[in-house]
């Protein structure tokens, strides 16, 4: 389903991001670990998968961090198995990789994304646009954060 939508409308800029569950690519060179005519039914579907984002023209943000950590058996594992992917590398300026919410063994992720409201979009007027974040209202977001269990 993820290479569908990657692939569809080449018009359309995307950001898909989410823990796309494949340990054995290397983020850094965008290629599979290891032997790309392996037999192995999981190594097969990443390597399609790889393929898949290079076809599509995609482009990631994650390289080198973690961004599972768990513990099995005495064993802590840790994998890039979390991305962002994106049409236009233009989109994002810049991630940043935060604490886990919870329990949870995946790390939290902001990105700072380039975009345009529909105004700005039919306006053109998008250079000396820039919204004012300093104006938001910190209390009630803190107020309605408050109120949800982060303890899943």
């Amino acid at each position: 389903k993820f290479l569908q939508i990657a692939s569809c409308d080449n018009q359309t800029e995307k950001i898909l991001l989410g823990d796309f569950n494949c340990p054995d690519i290397s983020w850094l060179s965008g290629n599979i670990i290891g032997p790309t005519n392996s037999i192995d039914r999981n190594i097969k579907i990443q390597q399609k998968f790889v393929e898949g984002i290079h076809n599509a023209g995609l482009s990631w943000l994650i390289t080198n961090e973690k961004t599972r950590c768990r513990k099995v058996g005495n064993t802590i594992q840790e994998s890039t198995i979390d991305q962002i992917f994106l049409s236009e590398e233009s989109l994002s300026n810049d991630f940043k990789i935060l604490p886990p919410l919870g329990k949870s063994d995946h790390v939290s992720m902001i990105v700072d994304l380039n975009v345009m409201n529909i105004e700005q979009v039919h306006s053109h007027e998008t250079d000396d646009v820039r919204r004012n974040w300093s104006k938001m209202d910190l209390k009630d977001i803190l107020e309605v954060s408050s109120n949800i269990d982060w303890h899943f």
